[in-house]
């Protein structure tokens, strides 16, 4: 007696429902979007630069923390600009040099750049300082600024 094959619909049929779901939810599980990872960064070397070149409109609403001495605003988590306590404008990047964590901020109390990952410190010339610890002792990036009217023009 010969074999019949069977087409696909008709094994489908004879298999039944849970065991469909349970091969195709097996075979598709496997399948799902995923982020790709971030790739891993060498901390014993700096970052590559980032290109920065972008203006501030001072009189947007988000950017009104630049009004005050000691106000700072952080721009594509790339980049934090602040006012510092003279009137003076400042940036710099803000993946700390001490590890690649991209937290830096401006301190208002201490009138420096501060890590808030690890507490790593830099004066506003972007130099490691001992306030906290001394983790920020390579460095920080800092940006040029320029204020022409209401527009603050940062870049490298």
């Amino acid at each position: 007696m010969a074999k019949k094959d069977i087409d696909r619909k008709e094994f489908l049929s004879k298999l039944g429902g849970g065991a469909v779901f349970a091969l195709t939810y097996a075979c598709l599980g496997g399948c799902t979007k995923m982020d790709n990872p971030a790739p891993p960064v060498d901390i014993n070397t700096s970052a590559p630069p980032e290109d920065i070149d972008f203006f501030l409109d001072l009189t947007l609403p988000q950017n009104a923390p630049l009004l005050s001495n000691g106000g700072y605003v952080i721009v594509n988590n790339n980049t934090v600009v602040a006012m510092d306590e003279l009137g003076n404008y400042i940036a710099a990047t803000r993946l700390c040099s001490h590890e690649p964590f991209k937290e830096v901020i401006w301190s208002t109390t201490s009138n420096e750049w501060l890590c808030t990952e690890h507490g790593a410190t830099f004066d506003k010339l972007g130099s490691g300082t001992t306030t906290y610890n001394s983790n920020g002792a390579s460095g920080l990036t800092i940006y040029n600024t320029y204020l022409n009217g209401t527009m603050l023009h940062i870049y490298e």
